[in-house]
Order: C-alpha cells, then structure tokens, then sequence
C-alpha cells in the first residue's frame, strides 16, 4: 500500500522551512548578531514553532549554519585542482 498523498509535501515543506531558516538566519545575524529567534522565525515566514522543531535553540541553529558552512570549504576544496594556486 502507498504512502498517504499528504505525507510527501510535509516533507518537502519541512526541508524548505528548514533551509529558509537558514538562509535567512545566515543573512540577518551577518546583519545583527543579536537578532532574536523570533525575529528570525518572522523574517523566515514561518511561526517560533516551526523553527523550535528544527532548531531547539540558538545554539542548535548556530551549529547548523556552521556545519554548513564546513561541508561548503569541504566541497570547495575538494573541487580544487593541484595546479589552481594558493587557497
């Protein structure tokens, strides 16, 4: 038996958000350090519950945005050839 037809946009909806936090989380601490959670959660279009049930707390949001900022260097270098010059 198939999935139910609602469970496969929730998902998707669930990345989305999750993504959205994070670039808008990326832009407005870049811009204020000091921008609340709920600041965040409004300019990201969502409510504090759904960034809360991606990011229990600042420090979790933190660490993302951190994670991946090391897997973007990673894969940056990884895509350098030998002869591209000093980092």
């Amino acid at each position: 038996m198939s999935q139910p037809v609602g469970r496969v946009p929730q998902r998707r909806n669930a990345r989305s958000n999750r993504a959205r936090i994070l670039a808008t989380a990326r832009q407005e601490l870049g811009r204020n350090p000091d921008t609340t959670l709920e600041e965040l959660a409004r300019a990201s279009g969502v409510v504090r519950r759904t960034l809360f049930g991606h990011f229990p707390g600042r420090a979790a949001l933190l660490e993302a945005l951190a994670e991946e900022a090391a897997e973007t260097l990673q894969a940056a270098a990884a895509g350098r050839g030998e002869g591209d010059g000093p980092g």
